[in-house]
């Protein structure tokens, strides 16, 4: 049977271990100085490390040839912690036995002298699944345990621990590994395992894991398992196997947007859905690339998890962006991917957030008019036209041409076109107001998407007003009402 990569590679030393070095060299220092705590907390993102550190930390401390505190993975202890031997390495998962009566269990062990080892070590997996009482039970334990005894909690969710048991614990918090580092593990495990494999494949199975070498170990394992070893994996051959979507795909986006070619955009979104791509994770990975796209702009991109060749790309995109502006974008992307989960077709908010965003900073690049040229004074003295009358609250719209909205809004949805070409427009001091004869029109006018759609499309039109709906008398009786089940049909 094969070993999975990520037991076959687990690392046995602190120094083997990928990321989290403040803790290593804390730890380490702690075992060469036999300056050892009773009890740690290991907290953190899953597949960081936890559980391996404190195997690790458990070798050291019984270690009986400690070079640097670093276990020396030769000795009798070494080798009886590494195959599963050493009685005095007790571990408990949590998340399968998390009752009291398992943690009593524990304890009862707990003043017994150690069998093989100098210190008796008990690792609690997923700590946060203990109930109440095991908590309680343990506590009188972790505060004045035997001096033979090291307690190690590892967790995902320490937030869930009482405060009780954090105030007596050592705690340290695991961060997500670097993505140039996993990059880099990736790649040696891959040619330790005869694997060709593109750099950008690896920063793909990098990102994808979240941080996590575990997952991303797991992907490569998986990856392993396509593959002949006669062909070079590629990003695009790993976006079509597992259906991801690849960094470059969604910087091509962002940079069909910035570069004003909204049709191109729109087009991009349509092919990855039609091809089967999830365009909700879509949607998260752009928020998060404008994210990435204004802490560059604010000069802390040297702190973000990518590689030089991501950072640069993301900064020469946003070199033509003012900061207002990528803060003005973000603001509009935060919802996004609900707006894409909740949608009954999946594009439309990429597409309203594309003609949105290129409007705005296609307006930013636009030259400014020439300014008027002045004419030479004229000898006789005009007379000062009257002042304009102030308009009145509410004129109709001969100066807009609203037919140019509406078919806007009907490229959209042909009914809600019907509808808004037989209403009546009319413009007041600050908004616009639509009569529509019907009540059952009125309601789902004014459903949030649809107003927020009829919004967009106005200001694309230069009409950038609030819009109101009102109920108005049907004074042309031979015209008949719009069929309402096709309204109920389109609107939902």
């Amino acid at each position: 049977m094969q070993i999975a990569l990520y037991r076959k590679y687990r690392p046995g030393k602190f120094s083997e271990l990928v990321g989290q070095e403040p803790i290593k060299l804390t730890l380490a220092n702690q075992v060469k100085l036999d300056k050892i705590g009773h009890a740690y907390i290991f907290s953190g993102p899953k597949g960081t490390g936890k559980t391996t550190m404190a195997r690790i930390l458990a070798k050291a401390v019984n270690c009986l040839d400690v070079k640097e505190g670093d276990p020396c993975g030769e000795c009798a202890m070494c080798q009886a912690a590494d195959n599963g031997s050493l009685l005095d390495l007790i571990e408990l998962d949590a998340a399968s036995h998390r009752g009291i009566d398992n943690v009593k269990e524990l304890i009862a062990g707990i003043n017994t002298a150690p069998a093989m080892a100098k210190y008796k070590v008990f690792v609690i997996d997923e700590a946060h699944m203990l109930t109440r009482e095991s908590f309680n039970a343990l506590l009188k334990t972790l505060e004045e345990p035997p001096a033979h005894a090291i307690f190690i909690l590892a967790s995902t969710e320490v937030e869930k621990f009482p405060a009780t048991i954090v105030s007596r614990c050592i705690r340290f918090d695991f961060r997500p590994i670097p993505v140039v580092k996993m990059q880099q593990y990736l790649k040696e495990i891959a040619g330790k395992e005869q694997i060709e494999i593109e750099d950008d494949a690896l920063a793909l199975i990098a990102n994808q894991s979240g941080g996590g070498m575990r997952d991303a170990l797991v992907l490569l394992d998986r990856t392993m398992g396509l593959v002949d070893g006669s062909q070079k994996v590629s990003a695009n051959q790993l976006s079509e196997w597992f259906g991801w979507l690849d960094w470059n795909s969604v910087s091509e986006l962002t940079s069909h947007v910035v570069n004003g070619e909204a049709g191109k955009a729109i087009g991009l979104v349509d092919g990855m859905y039609r091809k089967g791509f999830d365009l909700t994770t879509m949607a998260r990975m752009w928020t998060d690339m404008v994210r990435q796209m204004l802490v560059i702009k604010m000069g802390a991109g040297a702190e973000l998890q990518m590689t030089d060749e991501q950072r640069t790309s993301l900064s020469n995109l946003s070199s033509g962006i003012t900061q207002s502006d990528l803060i003005w974008w973000l603001e509009q992307m935060v919802d996004l991917a609900y707006q894409v989960k909740n949608a009954s077709v999946a594009q439309l908010p990429f597409e309203v957030m594309i003609v949105k965003v290129v409007s705005r900073l296609g307006g930013k690049n636009e030259q400014p008019p020439a300014p008027p040229v002045q004419e030479e004074p004229k000898a006789e003295v005009e007379v000062a036209p009257e002042p304009k009358p102030a308009p009145t609250p509410e004129v109709n719209l001969a100066e807009f041409d609203k037919s140019e909205a509406i078919e806007l809004i009907q490229k959209n949805s042909p009914t809600l076109g019907a509808v808004l070409r037989n209403a009546d427009w009319r413009l007041g001091d600050d908004k616009i107001v639509i009569g529509i004869t019907s009540n059952f029109h009125k309601d789902k006018l004014e459903q949030p998407t649809t107003m927020q759609m009829v919004m967009d499309v106005l200001g694309q039109c230069g009409v950038n007003l609030r819009v109101e709906y009102k109920l108005i008398e049907n004074k042309n009786t031979d015209n008949k009402e719009i069929d309402t089940g096709l309204i109920s049909e389109v609107f939902g």
